[in-house]
């Protein structure tokens, strides 16, 4: 192989790779339908997720690390329902907040367990803990998506999800029925 047939093979590959580049910034959402319920979308470049809400688009869980830690008390206010997982491991769901109080802000951990048919943790990605800011008001219905990295469950498997604090090893405050 000679310098100019290199050349031409550097210069393909330069093309080709701007093509895809050009597609990721053209086509940068990546939509999905978690649960019949919940239309979520993936960047494909960052990998932040969003949900719609009303309408709009939100980030769920911002990721603040200097926030405040949640309490157990105010994660006791706060109940999961329409829990669901989607494909690329996207978990949604609806967070309640009780009326009456303070609103919820500040650090929690979404803690995601998925059980065999044995109600036993599968040996592979049976857990993950993912943590975010949140500032849901009081009496709010809000709800949101987490990227948890892990394989959808089997239809012949479970899943536990709870809000947890985030210095908590295995609190299960907020859990789904």
């Amino acid at each position: 192989m000679n310098i100019r047939t290199f050349g031409v093979i550097v210069l393909v590959l330069f093309v080709a790779l701007l093509g895809y580049l050009g597609y990721l910034f053209a086509k940068r959402w990546e939509p999905y339908t978690v649960g019949g319920k919940y239309e979520v979308r993936r960047n494909r470049i960052t990998g932040i997720v969003e949900i719609r809400n009303n309408g709009k688009w939100e980030q769920s869980l911002r990721n603040d690390p200097y926030a405040d830690t949640l309490s157990d008390a105010d994660l006791q206010r706060v109940t999961l329902r329409d829990v669901a997982f989607g494909d690329r491991g996207l978990l949604c769901a609806t967070a309640v907040v009780k009326p009456g109080g303070p609103p919820v802000k500040g650090r929690l951990a979404v803690q995601a367990v998925i059980l065999g048919p044995d109600n036993k943790r599968r040996t592979i990605q049976s857990e993950r803990v993912m943590r975010g800011t949140v500032d849901w008001p009081a009496g709010a219905t809000v709800p949101f998506v987490v990227a948890t990295g892990v394989d959808p469950p089997a239809p012949k498997e479970t899943f536990r999800v709870a809000l947890i604090t985030v210095h908590s090893e295995a609190g299960l405050k907020a859990e789904t029925p």
